[in-house]
């Protein structure tokens, strides 16, 4: 009798002709005021959980402005001037609360203005009147060209599913990611569009019943925590008991109660998927949305089961009330604080809170731009270094800088290791932090026990290019992923393997990176004719002894790896193009210093050897995951083949370029002979 109740409320929702229009969201006041720093904070830490896991609302609000901006700040113009600028929570924020306003704020970025022409619309004009060619724009700007940019969207799909990703047109694809990032704006303006929806609870008898005399409108709360009383007078009207009540009574009073249902429900699956309120079952995993949480409720009424969720829908009228006190700024932190102790209390409740805090300070230190910038500034003190050779100021200023933007790395790493609950190596862009920490703490090593400042000058650039290529890939994941700290695949969701040896074999992608960057500083200063031989034997010493030490550890990493994938798969080696990958890395290294020692190369050839490794490297870091293919195909990343191809023949030109200077030195100098048989 239950089901056969709710499968008639909603037959009756389906067959009604003549209900009102589901709801109708009035136009967000406009914000007035700067959003308070205390509400700023406490909004920033409201727990929610998106894409599996819970984190912090500034956390899900940097990223989705990251994808959006391409930056995780936003000028707000008003007339040509800036006359705000706004964080990702205070943006989030105003999406939420001043959906119309938000409109207005230029925050997609456009690379190409010929997106605009293909919708229909005009880019601005520079001063000199042409129009530009990229720029930021608003969604209200581009709301006109809507349809037909959705439009081309499909139809560009369906090529790139005809005939693969490569056959769209540069254009055709921004189109497409326009639309991705139109439609997840357009979910955050309608995140609290249930809160500002009219509910009529009191259309008939049967309503005032449930509701009791008062205002005719309710709140989607109120009509939530009378559930089991709508069932109730549902069933009431369709027994026998109720065949006495006239028929055209009886139809309007069920009319009433299913439009309610109808207009709560739309209201509530209408609404942004925000998971916002954490299951009322411990063993259950997945937060709810306002519509998860309006299914769930309503399906208990129906099983009468009790209000189990009561909770949920305290929380959920706290959040009503923020949306009511939105342009009182004393009233709404207020509210404010009460929403986020209660989320507080329920996530604590599950064990889930711990991490929010942490995970806030991790985003707002911004520990690896700030390391950026210092390893920026150490590259500059070091190469005063080599211009002022005698001051030991410089020197220990370089260290200092240097040293600062390491330990600022590590802290970093250890962090997310923390929040994450993980080794420091569990997915790509992890690999980039600790291969960067990893080569320049070697380096720094290297420097300390011979001094020569060779080591010290290579730190900061292995520095610098690892942190901005991950600010360069957090991007990417903000765009593909939506956050750098998602699930892991099955595969990788073990931590005693991924702390030996995806961290093991990492180790040995350093050591060749780092080997590759002293074998550059040789050839380039052997080409310009700088340092005397001596000079250039103790950086070739430099390179053979990374090369070495690189090498045991890509063949434990490997190995480990053969003994994870019979862990995993059943088998130790299958010839996978990962696995490959670790191979080549082992073998190259291995030729290099067998040729070494047999008297094959001598410092010429193994720093050649040594930069050309840096391609192996790079073709087992990140080429064999642009196959796409194997058991290892977890790491596609988009773009970067351009990337790879450009650094494949950046390398080859430097060593070609390199080695004919050094010849054309050798074979022309002074000491020619010497030179000569030195660098053959």
């Amino acid at each position: 009798m239950k089901r056969t109740a709710i499968v008639c409320l909603l037959a009756l929702c389906a067959t009604l002709t003549s209900c009102k229009k589901p709801f109708e969201a009035a136009p967000g006041d406009a914000r007035t005021f700067q959003w308070p720093k205390q509400a700023l904070s406490l909004a920033g830490s409201l727990p929610l959980q998106d894409r599996g896991r819970v984190k912090p609302l500034s956390t899900y609000a940097g990223f989705q402005l990251l994808k959006i901006n391409g930056k995780r700040k936003l000028r707000r113009e008003v007339d040509g001037k800036a006359i705000e600028i706004l964080g990702p929570t205070a943006w989030l924020l105003d999406c939420m609360f001043f959906p119309e306003q938000a409109k207005t704020y230029d925050c997609f970025r456009l690379d190409d203005t010929d997106v605009l022409v293909r919708i229909g619309l005009t880019p601005r004009t520079k001063d000199n009147g042409k129009p530009e060619k990229r720029g930021n724009y608003s969604f209200a700007h581009m709301e006109p060209g809507l349809a037909k940019l959705f439009e081309q969207a499909g139809a560009a799909q369906k090529k790139s599913q005809a005939l693969g990703p490569s056959s769209l047109e540069s254009v055709e694809r921004q189109i497409v990611e326009l639309a991705s990032k139109i439609n997840e704006f357009h979910s955050l303006l309608r995140a609290l569009h249930f809160a500002r929806a009219h509910y009529h609870v009191r259309d008939s008898g049967g309503l005032k019943l449930i509701f009791g005399e008062g205002d005719k409108e309710g709140h989607l709360s109120e009509i939530l925590g009378k559930a089991d009383g709508m069932f109730e007078v549902f069933r009431q009207l369709r027994s026998d008991a109720a065949s006495k009540i006239p028929a055209e009574r009886r139809k309007s009073e069920l009319d009433a109660i299913g439009h309610l249902f109808q207009t709560t429900q739309q209201a509530a699956e209408g609404s942004a998927r925000l998971a916002f309120f954490p299951p009322a079952s411990p063993e259950d995993e997945s937060w709810m949305s306002v519509g998860d949480l309006f299914r769930a409720r309503f399906n208990a009424a129906l099983e009468g089961g009790g209000n189990q969720h009561e909770k949920q829908v305290a929380a959920l009228q706290l959040l009503e009330r923020l949306e009511a006190t939105k342009t009182q700024p004393a009233e709404f932190e207020a509210a404010l604080q009460s929403y986020h102790a209660d989320l507080k209390g329920q996530a604590s409740a599950r064990g889930e809170w711990w991490k929010i805090p942490l995970e806030v300070h991790y985003y707002s230190a911004d520990w690896f731009y700030r390391a950026l910038l210092i390893y920026m500034l150490g590259f500059l003190v070091v190469a005063a270094t080599w211009f002022f050779p005698k001051s030991k100021r410089l020197y220990w200023a370089g260290w200092i800088l240097v040293g600062l933007a390491t330990i600022l790395v590590v802290i970093g790493i250890t962090e997310r290791c923390v929040i994450r609950s993980r080794p420091p190596v569990s997915t790509l862009y992890e690999t980039i932090l600790f291969i960067t920490a990893t080569s320049t703490l070697v380096a720094m090593a290297i420097e300390w026990i011979n001094r020569q400042r060779v080591a010290l000058s290579v730190t900061p650039i292995l520095g610098a290019m690892g942190m901005f290529l991950a600010m360069r890939y957090e991007f990417r994941e903000a765009v593909t992923s939506g956050d750098t700290m998602g699930s892991l695949v099955a595969v990788l969701d073990t931590n005693f393997w991924l702390s030996t040896h995806v961290t093991t074999v990492t180790l040995g992608y350093s050591a060749g990176l780092l080997a590759a960057a002293i074998a550059h500083l040789w050839l380039f200063t052997k080409a310009v004719g700088f340092g005397d031989r001596s000079f250039h034997r103790t950086i070739a010493r430099m390179t053979y002894g990374v090369l070495c030490f690189g090498l045991l550890f890509s063949v434990v990493g490997t190995i480990l790896g053969g003994i994870w994938a019979n862990y995993s798969w059943g088998r130790f080696w299958g010839w996978d193009p990962k696995e490959n990958g670790a191979l080549l890395i082992v073998l190259w290294e291995l030729a290099i210093l067998h040729a070494r020692m047999g008297g094959y190369i001598r410092d010429l050839g193994l720093c050649v050897s040594a930069v050309l490794g840096a391609c192996v490297v790079a073709f087992s870091w990140w080429g064999v995951n642009l196959l796409n293919v194997g058991l290892h195909s977890y790491g596609f990343t988009e773009g970067a083949d351009m990337l790879l191809k450009l650094f494949y023949g950046a390398e080859v030109l430097f060593v070609l370029v390199t080695a004919v200077a050094i010849t054309a030195r050798a074979a022309g100098g002074p000491a020619s002979g010497g030179e000569a048989a030195a660098a053959a």
